[in-house]
């Protein structure tokens, strides 16, 4: 299912951008699952050729290093995007901090475009809106009836500000009222 993810995601990069090197954002080393590989490996196998992939491993956080799953350090997350130059798209492995207001890089200009997958979508309605998140790729909520095959790419929903308006709209439980 995640390999879908990283095709979904490809196919994206390649009709937003011409060539270009893409930062991507993985959680530490040694904390790297399975489906981020998926995704990292399918992601590379269908962008474009000439696209450069640079790697950052985020760094381990003393609170939580047996957690499952990574979630990083607003202060920590926002140094590293600082760091990046405004012309080169992000892709996050790792979503956000959970004090995903507090970050800096929201009131940057101009900055990088940050493209985010398997975050959840509840409280970036607004962030999506005004630009900030130039997309979310998300797992699709389930329809009744449609029984899809965990390969299918129908199984991710692309949220761009362009298509917000008809997100809301067909899944008006997707994000926080």
């Amino acid at each position: 299912m995640y390999r879908a993810a990283g095709i979904v995601l490809g196919n994206f990069l390649k009709e937003r951008y011409t060539e270009t090197d893409v930062t991507v954002l993985l959680p530490p080393e040694g904390r790297i699952h399975a489906v981020d590989t998926a995704v990292l490996q399918t992601l590379r196998e269908h962008a474009p050729k000439s696209f450069g992939f640079q790697m950052i491993h985020l760094p381990e956080r003393q609170d939580d290093a047996t957690a499952p799953f990574y979630i990083p350090v607003q202060k920590t997350f926002d140094e590293i995007l600082r760091k990046i130059a405004p012309d080169r798209p992000v892709v996050s492995l790792v979503g956000l901090p959970e004090e995903v207001e507090d970050m800096t890089f929201w009131k940057r200009s101009p900055k990088a475009d940050l493209i985010l997958i398997n975050t959840s979508a509840l409280r970036l309605k607004r962030l999506i809106q005004r630009g900030d998140i130039t997309a979310l790729l998300v797992r699709r909520p389930e329809i009744v009836g449609l029984d899809l095959p965990p390969d299918n790419l129908e199984n991710w929903l692309l949220i761009t500000p362009e298509s917000l308006q008809s997100v809301t709209a067909s899944y008006p439980g997707l994000f926080a009222p």
